[in-house]
C-alpha cells in the first residue's frame, strides 16, 4: 500500500485493492499524503476528535503524537464552543504492543489544566485567551527532551 501510494496510484484505487473492509484500530488508509507537518497541525488534524496522529514518513517510519485539543467548552459554562481544526498540540508519545506507553500522565495533567483552567475562566479571573496561553506555555514546560511537542493554529 505505501508503495502503491508514493508511486501515485490514486488513493481510492489504493483503498479498495487493500484496504477496504479491514478491521484495524487505524485506518489503514492515510487521511493525507504529500503534505507537510506542518499543514497537517494547522489545517487538517481534528484535534477533538483524533485521539492520535500517525505520521509516515518517506522510509516508512512511523511517528506516533498523542492530540492535545485545546477547547475548554467542556470544562467552562461560559465557553459555547472552539474550533477543533487546527486548535491544540501534538506530543510523541511510545508506543508497545498496539497501546500508548506513558503518556496516562501527560494526559491527567493536561486534563487536569483544562479543569483548572475552566473553573477560572467561570470565576472570571481570566479569559479564554489567557488561558490558551498558559496551556501553551505548560505543555512547553512539562515537555522533556525525549518528546517532540508541536503546535497547531492555537490562536
Amino acid at each position: 500500500m505505501h508503495e502503491a501510494l508514493t508511486d501515485g496510484v490514486d488513493p481510492e484505487t489504493v483503498a479498495d485493492e487493500y484496504g477496504r473492509g479491514q478491521d484495524t484500530q487505524v485506518d489503514v488508509l492515510p487521511l493525507e499524503t504529500g503534505v507537510t507537518l506542518a499543514t497537517v497541525l494547522t489545517d487538517l488534524l481534528d484535534y477533538l476528535h483524533h485521539e492520535a496522529l500517525y505520521v509516515v514518513d518517506s522510509r516508512f517510519e512511523v511517528t506516533a503524537y498523542r492530540t492535545l485539543w485545546f477547547g475548554l467548552q467542556y470544562e467552562s459554562d461560559r465557553i459555547d464552543d472552539a474550533p477543533t481544526l487546527g486548535y491544540g498540540a501534538v506530543r510523541t508519545v511510545r508506543w508497545c504492543d498496539g497501546e500508548p506507553a506513558g503518556d496516562d500522565y501527560l494526559c491527567g495533567q493536561f486534563a487536569g489544566l483544562k479543569r483548572a483552567l475552566g473553573a477560572m475562566i467561570d470565576r472570571e479571573r481570566i479569559g479564554e485567551a489567557m488561558a490558551n496561553q498558559f496551556l501553551h506555555s505548560e505543555l512547553v514546560e512539562i515537555t522533556d527532551g525525549r518528546h517532540d511537542l508541536r503546535f497547531g493554529d492555537i490562536g
